[in-house]
């Protein structure tokens, strides 16, 4: 197919150090290795003027969209596994978010209340560096209280600071929390949720959106495909969400590629409950996902322009459908002749007199207006 598609084998390794990653194929999420070995790859895959039949057509467009997102997939995990890289999770890996299962039914309210530093005012408050500097993206905890009662508690989340050569060492962030580590990562530009719960259930019943989505006929009596959520941790601004939204499901923090598959969001961010209803795009095995379970998240933006996209040339492109498509994207040999022989475009050169042409072309187009 790839011959076929005029792609060549040499073009499914888009940079050096990518471990075979092919951009160009199913979207995926690199896991550590693929995307710390190499540098950030770029778009290789060209759109010519004409095309060899319409699978040629169908196949580059596709690719080139696919290769699109792919870049976007692998910027953003680069930048997950590099500031992962700086945490110690030690203080939060939990066995429930390995193995995929539920957590305990009754899970104290305040399961990491004590990790969290106490000033004279109560329980401190996570703070984000925001001015540009060394400590910038640093979270710190300071006082709760606001205006003249605020005190003057103060300490850094993670461990940076300056070593026995007065050095400054790298920080090495140390979370007690998932809310900890959400804050770390969102500072850092990365829209990461931990301890989330995926949600399966059936078609016929379960939670919906509420966007006025009806039920679906079923004339055959087939077995419906079950519904998957995703019940986020917290809530963001609504301008952070979308339809057709792309999010990485993973069981562990590490996204490996065995635990991991990416959805889409169903309707514009979660309801009133913190359900958003997805929809698997790629490495999804139902067999691994029966009853849920325990996942963190990434969201990773919007990509409805790209998904329209790929789902019209793949779904509505046929020469079946569409057969006078073949004629529009084949260049014709005489095209190719005339090309040839005409060479570059010359512009005419300036004139006052008028070209020889222009009286005829205003009789012909007043003749048309009439």
């Amino acid at each position: 197919k790839d011959q076929k598609a005029g792609v060549s084998k040499s073009d499914l390794t888009e940079a050096p150090g990518t471990l075979q990653l092919d951009l160009g194929g199913k979207l995926q999420f690199p896991y550590k290795e693929q995307c710390l070995q190499g540098e950030v790859p770029t778009r290789n895959t060209v759109i010519p003027h004409s095309f060899q039949d319409v699978f040629h057509y169908k196949s580059l467009l596709s690719r080139a969209v696919r290769e699109h997102l792919n870049i976007i997939l692998f910027t953003q995990a680069r930048r997950y596994h590099q500031t992962m890289s700086r945490v110690d999770l030690s203080a939060i890996d939990s066995p429930h978010l390995h193995t995929g299962t539920s957590p305990p039914p009754h899970p104290s309210p305040h399961p990491q209340a004590a990790a969290t530093p106490h000033c004279s005012h109560g329980p401190a408050l996570l703070r984000v560096v925001k001015k540009a500097g060394p400590n910038q993206g640093r979270v710190f905890f300071t006082c709760s209280a606001g205006g003249q009662g605020h005190c003057k508690f103060f300490k850094w989340l993670d461990k940076g600071g300056q070593d026995n050569h007065g050095n400054q060492s790298t920080p090495l962030m140390k979370p007690s929390n998932g809310q900890e580590l959400d804050t770390f990562l969102k500072a850092n530009g990365i829209n990461f949720y931990s301890s989330c719960q995926l949600v399966v259930r059936s078609s016929s019943g379960g939670p919906r959106s509420g966007r006025g989505r009806s039920h679906r006929f079923n004339p055959q009596g087939l077995q419906p495909r079950p519904q998957l959520y995703i019940s986020l941790n917290r809530r963001g601004p609504s301008i952070e969400y979308s339809k057709d939204d792309l999010w990485v499901i993973s069981k562990d923090h590490s996204f490996s590629a065995a635990t991991t598959f990416l959805v889409k969001s169903m309707f514009f961010g979660p309801n009133s409950s913190n359900l958003l209803e997805i929809a698997p795009i790629s490495g999804h095995l139902p067999s691994n996902w029966i009853g849920g379970g325990q996942v963190c998240c990434l969201h990773i933006g919007n990509a409805s322009t790209e998904l329209t996209c790929l789902a019209n040339t793949e779904e509505n492109v046929n020469i079946m459908s569409l057969p006078v498509l073949r004629h529009l994207i084949t260049l014709h040999p005489e095209a190719t002749q005339c090309s040839s022989v005409c060479g570059l475009f010359v512009p005419p050169q300036s004139s006052s007199q008028p070209w020889p042409c222009m009286e005829r072309t205003t009789v012909v187009g007043l003749g048309m207006r009439e």
